[in-house]
């Protein structure tokens, strides 16, 4: 068991270096919008919309979503921050199994 818990705790370990920067995620999607103005003679009226407009699209709760506009030159940064949120995640529920069977070791050597 003592080996187990040291190959979990070494896996574990490797995880958290992993970790990004928690100052750097971001619980969003990236949205590109392409839009029509509602002028008649505008050239978007005939199918040449305007854009590319960039927006983080977040859900705030059940059925609540806010959208708010970045610019163009954040659109990287912001992709960044997501896809680090992403792996925050992914990694978290990789170091909570851990830590579960860590727990039931040490359960099963008090007994």
């Amino acid at each position: 068991m003592i080996d187990r818990l040291k190959r979990l705790t070494k896996k574990k370990d490797k995880f958290l270096r992993q970790l990004p920067d928690a100052s750097r995620v971001l619980r969003a999607s990236l949205v590109e919008r392409y839009l029509t103005c509602g002028r008649a003679n505008c050239r978007c009226s005939k199918g040449h919309k305007h854009g590319p407009f960039y927006y983080l699209s977040i859900t705030l709760g059940v059925g609540k979503t806010k959208q708010i506009q970045i610019r163009p030159e954040q659109r990287a940064l912001a992709r960044q921050w997501i896809k680090n949120y992403r792996k925050t995640k992914i990694l978290l529920e990789q170091i909570s199994q851990i830590n579960q069977e860590i727990l039931q070791i040490k359960d099963n050597d008090t007994r």
